[in-house]
């Protein structure tokens, strides 16, 4: 799957994973993550792992534009 075929993949999110992909289309750092959700960095990065093998991809763009599209915000 490359980056433009992201939109049309169903793919179904945790409650968790479209907290986390909402900070990701920020620009926040998993760190920074990892502190606004009060989990662990390690937790982060398996969130991010997951939610990019949902996607078929772990580009930050493309990351961006599914959550832009698919209207997940921070406020998930």
């Amino acid at each position: 799957m490359t980056p433009a075929d992201v939109d049309r993949a169903p793919v179904r999110l945790t409650a968790r994973e479209r907290q986390v992909l909402g900070r990701i289309a920020l620009g926040y750092t998993s760190k920074k993550i990892a502190e606004r959700l009060g989990i662990g960095l390690r937790t982060v990065n398996c969130h991010r792992e997951n939610i990019a093998k949902k996607l078929g991809t772990s580009s930050v763009a493309a990351l961006t534009r599914y959550a832009i599209e698919n209207g997940i915000s921070d406020a998930d």
